[in-house]
């Protein structure tokens, strides 16, 4: 009767262990205590059964009291030894590291499979005041787009192609992107009026680009594009650190940013536009509002 009993308790036992792998998430504490409980345990086993075989007829109790006793200690010292490279394991598990990447490309000439690609546009209203705008354009999955010819012809210098790439085990959701984007102002070349540059800072602005959910791996990266429809320059950066949240969790959390190695971290854009229609026209909005005459008060 007592084989029988124990030979249920194992297939008890064992039926908790599954219920528990499916339902308790793989790094919760609760595995590394059943980890090292079982190993103190089987310890303490082994420990019980050579004194027993030494020393036969030994009282039950003092069997009872010798195996807890060991398994106490070591369950103690494994615990103890393993504690601090077990707590670094579990933080790199969680710290989802992405990969940003941007490469000059057009925009899609075809709707792709999910119908929406995010455009992030900077753009400068009047003066000073700057802007990073965070929109994009739908359509029907494999339905032909149509652009402006002047993107068509400028998206080399003017069209960034962006991914974000989720190297963690798990899904990421609601991700927060900051993007820093400093305004040069498109000048005529002192020493050749027909050439033009793009030195004169105007400002930096940063913005958060905000990201539903990345999926984990290589094959399923955040595709989103930057294109300037301004009148100035851009240097583009991502410098700053991303956020997200976990699955199965509500608090944010610190992403590890990866960016290509050296120049490549710093991204440069010219406008779509042609660079003499744009200092003409500010050069003629000059003209014009120092030849208004000024309102006497």
């Amino acid at each position: 009767m007592r084989d029988i009993i124990l030979f249920i308790a194992s297939l008890a036992g064992a039926a908790i262990l599954t219920a528990l792998a499916v339902l308790v998430r793989p790094e919760s504490p609760l595995w590394k205590a059943l980890l090292w409980g079982g190993i103190a345990v089987l310890i303490a086993c082994a420990c019980v059964v050579a004194i027993d075989y030494f020393r036969p007829g030994g009282k039950a109790v003092f069997l009872i009291g010798m195996g807890g006793g060991i398994a106490l200690f070591a369950g103690c010292g494994i615990a103890f030894v393993f504690s601090f490279p077990a707590a670094t394991n579990e933080i790199s598990e969680h710290i989802a590291n992405l990969l940003v990447e941007c490469t000059p490309a057009p925009l899609p000439a075809t709707v792709p499979p999910d119908g929406y690609i995010p455009i992030v546009g900077p753009f400068r209203f009047g003066d000073d005041m700057l802007t990073i705008s965070t929109g994009g354009r739908h359509g029907i999955p494999g339905e032909k787009w149509d652009w402006p010819e002047d993107w068509q012809q400028k998206w080399s210098t003017s069209s960034l192609r962006c991914s974000v790439t989720n190297y963690a085990a798990t899904p990421i959701f609601n991700v927060k992107l900051p993007i820093t984007v400093a305004f040069f102002k498109i000048e005529r070349q002192p020493d050749n009026p027909k050439n033009f540059r793009a030195n004169t800072l105007l400002g930096t602005r940063t913005e958060t680009i905000e990201i539903t959910k990345i999926d984990s791996g290589r094959e399923a990266p955040y595709i989103f594009y930057i294109q300037n429809q301004s009148r100035d320059a851009f240097q583009i950066q991502f410098s700053e650190t991303p956020t997200y949240v976990a699955l199965g969790e509500t608090e944010r959390r610190n992403a590890a940013l990866v960016q290509p190695t050296g120049f490549r971290r710093v991204y440069h854009l010219w406008s779509v536009y042609d660079n003499e229609r744009i200092v003409s026209d500010e050069e003629k909005a000059a003209a014009q509002k120092s030849n208004t005459p000024q309102t006497q008060p």
